[in-house]
């Protein structure tokens, strides 16, 4: 029982001591952006994605067309 006292009463001590910055939380300029800004793509990179992204639109609306893949399609469809 003794041995199981202390390591909770260290993580007590831990969580009471866990907090936000305040105030200073809430001033948009000083709140760092999550996720990070990113960099920007390429034209052609982005026109390459574009058309991958289009293509597999295209692949979805073909498979609904198909019987006994129904069941699936929410697991492609979330990549597009």
């Amino acid at each position: 029982m003794n041995k199981l006292l202390l390591p909770c009463f260290l993580l007590i001590i831990l969580i009471t001591n866990l907090r936000a910055d305040g105030p200073k939380d809430n001033i948009p300029e000083k709140v760092r952006p999550i996720p990070p800004v990113g960099l920007d793509i390429p034209e052609e990179v982005r026109k390459s994605l574009e058309a991958g992204i289009a293509e597999l639109g295209d692949t979805i609306e073909n498979l609904k067309k198909k019987k006994g893949v129904e069941a699936l399609i929410p697991d492609i469809e979330i990549y597009h």
